[in-house]
């Protein structure tokens, strides 16, 4: 037996990216606003494509040069892998850009439809896929749930085994392709790792800076900092080495490029330092030239331009063996956009909720506040926005928490050169780090006996 909307392996049904076959079908209709030409809203179910090729015309236009202004707008759970597949097809061959308006979700199948996103011209072609910074994007593997009834007989069990594994492989086939005029594939390997290594009930998320820039997703709803300082540039040069090759933290390891940023705890204040110092105003050059803090035996340093809300780099890793553009050269350094002057780990959703304000590094955490009794007195998300300083008063990193209510708590901690432990203080009082026993990160207010932690939100 065969189901254009689940795999059924005997009592198994294999339900690759699927929903429901009960689920209410999309709604694809022309848009009523000038973002896109056509939207896909709801589960994707059989008859969709057909809904699709009947705006076909009105969807794929050229603008002279190329298919740019052929934009479709996703929100969608996900639903039928075999329909999803037809219209992710359709958006990679035809040439239509795929849009995630804010709020918006897209997951599943309709992830997959999202990465075809593309333009195709004459001479002109390349990768269109954006989404608005507080959009959801989350892909999953094919995964098995058992029926409770029914039997099934051996042809029919091999029929639907052949059939999922033809499904699967035109949906691996679809992500190897290359990208119009580009070495890369519409969905990366390392992408690919993830999107099969997340069980069926749960959803891997393109939730950080480096996400985008490694994945070539477009984010919409962010700005540059308000002030772009020595460490916005080091990030800039960090994520422009690393986003051809890896996740930027992962080829940094641990340290001020890792995750570790967003800790209560102290920075090497030699780190600090290294990264201050490594970035300076080159006169002849009219940019800034960076040495990466992965910089040593093996060179890797870069060469970064603020200019109108871009970073344009160039420069060269020798440890991962990449030259980006060409250094010294008209023209020679690439865009990327201003995300890239964040700290990798960012996480997007936060970046809309700080426009303004200049931080390395954001993201938004679950905060509460215990009395000196241990009692409960506050409970909220907030937002971490943390700064890194080196001035007379010497390596320090600041933590600004952002309550709904509109208060802030202050952490600051002192990174000392001995014995790179740190002096602690909380909203201007002396303070000192909890021992963690479990997920959340607290300080102790020594002066109040109040507990200030932080948890992931």
């Amino acid at each position: 037996m065969k189901d254009g909307n689940l795999f059924h392996l005997g009592v198994v049904v294999i339900s690759a990216l699927t929903l429901p076959a009960t689920a209410q079908a999309a709604e694809v209709t022309r848009s009523q606003d000038i973002e896109c030409r056509v939207e896909i809203s709801g589960p994707i179910e059989r008859g969709d494509f057909e809904k699709l090729s009947a705006l076909e015309k009105h969807l794929v236009v050229q603008d002279g040069e190329s298919t740019s202004d052929s934009v479709v707008c996703l929100d969608s759970p996900g639903g039928s892998v075999t329909e999803g597949l037809k219209m992710a097809a359709f958006f990679l061959e035809k040439g239509v850009s795929t849009r995630i308006r804010a709020g918006a979700e897209c997951h599943s199948i309709c992830a997959i439809m999202f990465m075809m996103g593309n333009y195709r011209g004459s001479e002109v072609a390349g990768l269109s896929r954006r989404m608005h910074a507080t959009a959801r994007l989350g892909f999953h593997r094919p995964y098995l749930t058992l029926e409770e009834a029914g039997s099934f007989t051996s042809g029919e069990i091999e029929d639907s085994y052949d059939f999922g594994v033809s499904t699967i492989f035109e949906f691996l086939t679809l992500a190897n392709q290359r990208e119009p005029w580009g070495p890369g594939r519409m969905i990366e390997p390392d992408l690919m790792q993830r999107i099969t290594g997340t069980p069926g009930d749960d959803l891997f998320y393109i939730s950080t800076v480096e996400h985008a820039l490694h994945w070539d997703i477009g984010i919409d709803g962010v700005t540059e900092p308000k002030e772009i300082g020595s460490l916005h540039l080091l990030f800039a040069c960090e994520n422009a080495l690393a986003a051809g090759v890896s996740l930027t933290t992962e080829l940094a390891g641990s340290g001020l490029v890792g995750n570790e940023i967003f800790g209560l705890a102290p920075v090497n204040p030699y780190t600090i330092k290294a990264a201050v110092d490594g970035v300076r105003w080159d006169p002849q050059s009219e940019a800034f030239e960076v040495t990466s803090l992965r910089s040593g035996y093996s060179n890797v340093t870069c060469e970064v331009v603020p200019s109108g809300g871009s970073a344009m780099v160039c420069g060269t890793d020798e440890q991962t063996n990449i030259r980006l553009g060409e250094c010294g050269t008209p023209y020679g350094r690439w865009s990327f956009a201003s995300l890239a002057f964040y700290h990798p780990a960012t996480e997007l959703r936060a970046l809309p909720l700080i426009a303004g304000n200049a931080p390395e590094a954001v993201k938004l955490r679950h905060c509460q506040v215990f009395d000196s009794d241990g009692a409960l007195v506050d409970d909220d998300p907030c937002i971490q926005q943390v700064l890194l300083i080196r001035d007379g008063k010497g390596p320090r990193s600041q933590h600004l928490f952002d309550w709904p209510s509109g208060s802030r708590t202050v952490v600051e901690i002192e990174a000392r050169d001995d014995d790179f432990s740190g002096a602690f203080r909380l909203n201007g009082s002396p303070a000192t780090s909890v021992p963690q026993t479990g997920p959340a990160n607290c300080i102790l207010n020594t002066t109040s006996g109040n507990v200030f932690c932080i948890s992931d939100y």
